[in-house]
């Protein structure tokens, strides 16, 4: 029969594993980023695009314009999002939005640093995101360069890994 201390001490590791396991899954990105890296919007990234495109539609007169963010925009951002925003712009430039996103959270296990997601006027074919990592050029490219190339070849479009910076950036024309 276990001892009371041991009992304890297993209980006290069984719960710190437990609480850490919530705050590993609580920071994945992987269904929200869901083949991200061939070029596909998974519907919780389709549905925050679209309530994006709701909320500040494009002007017809291409001004330039850095929206502020207040609470309320933050609130509907991060109910989407399952991970926090640490911090977010939104610019329009000439008839194209763009939405950036600081976050922290993981995609396949590699830390992720921002996502922007990118529109341009109904029906114009301009649109798309990017997801940049926390990680290391090298290993960025050596998880995810198979997938993108096969994407460049294979999917109308276009896919691209940044030389210079650990980003995935997509602009899949099929929407």
């Amino acid at each position: 029969m276990a001892r009371p201390s041991l009992l304890r001490f297993l209980s006290l590791v069984s719960a710190l594993i437990c609480g850490l396991a919530v705050q590993v899954q609580a920071g994945s990105l992987d269904r929200f980023l869901n083949n991200v890296e061939f070029c596909e919007e998974s519907p919780g990234l389709r549905a925050l695009r679209a309530d994006l495109n709701n909320a500040f539609p494009i002007h017809p007169d291409d001004p330039i314009i850095n929206y502020r963010l207040a609470p309320k925009v933050l609130a509907r951002v991060a109910r989407r999002l399952p991970v926090p925003v640490q911090n977010a712009t939104i610019r329009e430039d000439s008839g194209h939005m763009l939405f950036h996103f600081e976050i922290s959270g993981s995609y396949r296990g590699l830390p992720v640093r921002s996502l922007d997601l990118y529109n341009g006027r109904p029906g114009s074919q301009f649109y798309g995101f990017g997801v940049e990592f926390a990680a290391p050029q090298a290993t960025v490219e050596a998880m995810f360069g198979d997938s993108i190339a096969w994407t460049r070849q294979n999917r109308p479009g276009f896919a691209m890994l940044a030389t210079s910076t650990p980003v995935i950036v997509c602009d899949p024309l099929d929407y």
